[in-house]
Order: structure tokens, then C-alpha cells, then sequence
């Protein structure tokens, strides 16, 4: 029988018999030249299916065949792209062939093409909007690109692959591991010292207190004064002699992690200068939460640094130690839990020394506490490690 006349006895069953046959085409191009001989499109009783048809036409006359990849733009030159939706050719597929195998992964292509498109049209609405910033435009964008492959998720890996991948890697050897890591304690203890120094040794490629660092371009998050990271910069100058230039940058912004398109400023800015390390001083200035408590609010702003983390860009959070008795970090217990490694500033002010040490760690069995001095630098103090207690 064919295609027209079978089509129109299918009348308890148009809809599942459209998108059937309309799937049959992109699935298996074979199958679409007699279909296309005996056929019209507006045969097609669903406007989203007609849509389809008019494209997967225009593609068989154009280029004799149907591919996916012309179809989708033909939807798009057309202005029909909206109308069969994000997944319209993928579920047509999946009426064609229940069972996704090779050929339906192929349409994994066809969704992202259709995706960035969407993305492609709100950006161009706004560039051309007068009142729009450059910058939000593009943050804007990034925030959509975001959002639309947020839901793919990596594939099963089986045990054989896993214990051949690489072994996980530190950013301060035997300390700070890679990922995102916690470096709280009270107010003046050393924190942002240990943090300013930190991001310094790892941006030069040097030792940091004479352990070894992974050496990456820095992007570090100035929340409390950029006269005061002046001064420390100088000071540890002084002691080097020597400075990271471009491979260390500042950003006195007021960006806040839990808004989404402050999210996307952020990841324009690791972008831009190529960061593999970010530190947030302090997580009280720029998370962005009315409610340190409040784990949902927690949640939203440390998925930022997460998704960054699965990028391979560490964070390191500064944060300020809870005024209970217990030694923890303030606020919701979300921060701590989702860290690779907490490690707790503390100061001795009668002896004139800070100790670091480590409150948790995911990996490994955790270093040494570390003692420090105060030295004078130049405009300022820096740390100077003294023996392991």
C-alpha cells in the first residue's frame, strides 16, 4: 500500500502514525524516496508534523537525501524551529525506533544544533536591544548555553576504564587537592594571608611553605578591600623578589555565586584569563544568600563552583569559623559536606603565631598541621612556616 492512502486509514492512530513515518524518514533516509514520491506534506494533520514534512521535503529536493542535520535547518530558515520544539526530531526518532541504538545517538548532534539555536535567537534579541549591556548580553548567553547541557550526564564507565583513568591530582601537593576546598577560621586569624600566598606560589609554579603546587593561572574573587591585597601583594614581593604578572588576576566584583547571571559572569571570567584555580574571599561576601543557614540557598550558590570543578578549575572558599564552641565553618553544613577538604585557620595571638590544619579531607589522610610566624614585608606582614608541631 502505499504511504498516502496508508496514512489516511490510520485515523484512531494519526498522530502516533505521523510522527512514525515522519521518524522512518530522518532514521532511515532510504525509506523517503517513495514516501516523498506519493506523499505532500500537508497530508500531515499536526502543524508541528507539517512543519517536519516541509522541511524533510525542501531537503529531499535540494539535496536528494534527508539528513538531519539539513532538516534542522531548513526548520530554521523557515522559522518553524520553535513550533516542533527543542526535542520534536529526536521524539520522531524515538516513534521510528523505540530502542535508541547508534543511528538515534546521532540526533544527541541534532539537539545540541537545536539548542544553540534557541540560545543564538534570545542573544540576538538582545544585542539588538538598545538598553542591553555587552557584558549581560554575554553572560546572558553563557547562562543560557548553561542551562541547556546542564541535563546531560556522563555515560556509565565501566570498572576497567575507571582504574585506568588517571589518579586524582593535587593543587598543593598532600593538601589541597583539586576540586573545591574550604579554608575557614575567626576574624584576623590569617586566613586571606594564607589564601593571597596560596594563590600566589600556585600562579608563580612555586612552593607553597616548600610543598609543591601545581602551577595554573589564578582568578581571585576581592571582596574585602583591594587597597589590602595590594599591600599583602607587595609584601610577598618583597620576599620573592618577584611577581606572577598575568598568571595572577584580581577581580574587586560584586558578583553573587547563587544568581545565575552572576554565575555566567564568573565562568566569562575563568574563561577570559584561563584559570585553573579560583578563590572566593569570602564566601560571606559573594555567595549571595540571605540565609547562611539555609541549605537551599547554600546549594544554589556552590553549583557554580562544582560545575567549574568538572571542568577541572578548583575554588578555594574562604569563609569565616562559627562563633559556637564546635570548630566549624558558619552557616549551613551544605559547605563543608560538598568540599573536597576543609582546613581550619586559627591564631595564638599571646604567642604571635597561626596554625593550619586540617578539619576534613576526602582524600588521603590529611598533612600535618602547619605553624607560621608573622614577618614584616615591605607595607605589610607575611607568613613565614616554622616547625610542624
Amino acid at each position: 500500500m502505499i504511504p498516502a492512502e496508508w496514512l489516511q486509514r490510520q485515523r484512531e492512530r494519526r498522530d502516533e502514525v505521523e510522527a512514525c513515518l515522519l521518524g522512518s524518514m530522518l532514521m532511515f533516509p532510504r525509506t523517503a524516496e517513495q514516501i516523498v514520491a506519493t506523499l505532500a506534506p500537508s497530508r500531515f494533520e499536526r502543524s508541528a508534523h507539517r512543519a517536519v514534512a516541509d522541511a524533510i521535503w525542501d531537503c529531499w529536493r535540494r539535496h536528494g537525501t534527508v539528513d538531519v542535520g539539513h532538516v534542522t535547518d531548513a526548520l530554521v530558515s523557515a522559522g518553524t524551529a520553535d513550533e516542533v520544539g527543542p526535542t520534536g526530531l529526536t521524539d520522531l526518532a524515538a516513534a521510528a525506533e523505540p530502542r535508541p541504538d547508534g543511528p538515534l545517538r546521532t540526533l544527541d548532534v541534532l539537539d545540541r544544533r537545536r539548542l544553540l539555536y534557541q540560545a543564538a535567537v534570545q542573544t540576538m534579541r538582545d544585542v539588538v536591544d538598545p538598553t542591553s549591556d555587552p557584558d549581560d548580553v554575554q553572560a546572558g548567553l553563557l547562562a543560557r548555553l548553561h542551562q541547556r547541557q546542564a541535563w546531560q550526564d556522563r555515560p556509565p564507565i565501566p570498572t576497567g576504564q575507571l582504574l585506568t583513568m588517571d589518579p586524582p591530582t593535587w593543587l598543593v601537593d598532600g593538601v589541597i587537592p583539586q576540586g573545591v576546598s574550604l579554608l575557614f577560621g575567626s576574624p584576623k586569624s590569617g586566613k586571606s594571608y594564607l589564601a593571597v600566598s596560596l594563590a600566589w606560589a600556585v600562579a608563580s609554579g612555586a612552593a607553597w611553605y616548600g610543598i609543591p603546587t601545581m602551577c595554573v593561572p589564578v582568578l581571585y574573587l576581592v571582596g574585602e578591600g583591594l587597597g589590602d591585597i595590594r599591600l599583602r601583594s607587595e609584601a610577598l614581593r618583597q620576599v620573592d623578589g618577584e611577581h606572577p604578572d598575568d598568571m595572577l588576576h584580581w577581580w574587586p566584583t560584586s558578583l553573587r555565586l547563587s544568581d545565575e547571571r552572576d554565575q555566567a559572569r564568573l565562568r566569562l571570567e575563568v574563561a577570559r584569563v584561563g584559570a585553573g584555580l579560583l578563590v572566593v574571599d569570602t564566601w560571606q561576601r559573594f555567595a549571595g544568600v540571605k540565609d547562611e543557614n539555609d541549605a537551599g540557598q547554600t546549594t544554589s550558590a556552590l553549583s557554580v563552583l562544582e560545575d567549574l570543578a568538572q571542568d577541572g578549575i578548583s575554588t578555594v572558599v574562604v569563609h569565616h569559623r562559627s562563633k559556637a564552641a564546635e570548630v566549624s565553618a558558619r552557616g549551613s553544613s551544605v559547605l563543608p559536606a560538598a568540599v573536597e577538604a576543609a582546613m581550619l585557620v586559627e591564631r595564638d595571638d599571646d604567642a604571635k603565631l597561626t596554625r593550619l590544619s586540617p578539619h576534613m579531607t576526602r582524600r588521603g589522610q590529611g598533612f600535618r598541621p602547619f605553624t607560621f610566624g608573622w614577618q614584616s614585608s615591605g607595607p605589610d606582614y607575611v607568613l613565614q612556616r616554622k616547625a610542624t608541631l
